[in-house]
């Protein structure tokens, strides 16, 4: 059995571009239930989760693989782990990404 990743990935793009158009809605919603003020407070890292998501799949869609869904689940990763570069996409607009570099050159280490 062959599998048309392309095929599936648009598919993909396609649900999670439906399920973007009806978040607004839904987070509305559950700010009327018991834990919904708490669960708010995760819609803009779900939001650009699923932009970035999106974005991945319309790329294997495409044919361009460099883009794909790997590559969006290290950036993912890379933006939650302390000591991490920042995601810029994650980052949203106006923030400081932040870029850490490993050095092993005993000059640029501190003394302290």
């Amino acid at each position: 059995m062959s599998v048309d990743i392309p095929a599936v990935a648009g598919q993909v793009a396609t649900f999670d571009e439906m399920v973007m158009k009806y978040m607004p809605f839904l987070f509305g919603f559950a700010k009327f239930t018991p834990i919904g003020g708490e669960a708010t407070l995760a819609q803009p890292l779900i939001m650009e989760v699923l932009t970035v998501l999106d974005n991945a799949a319309r790329a294997v869609a495409a044919g361009n693989t460099a883009g794909g869904v790997a590559a969006v689940i290290g950036a993912v990763e890379n933006h939650l782990t302390p000591g991490q570069p920042n995601s810029p996409i994650l980052a949203g607009p106006g923030s400081a990404t932040v870029t850490v570099s490993a050095s092993t050159d005993a000059s640029q280490v501190g003394s302290g």
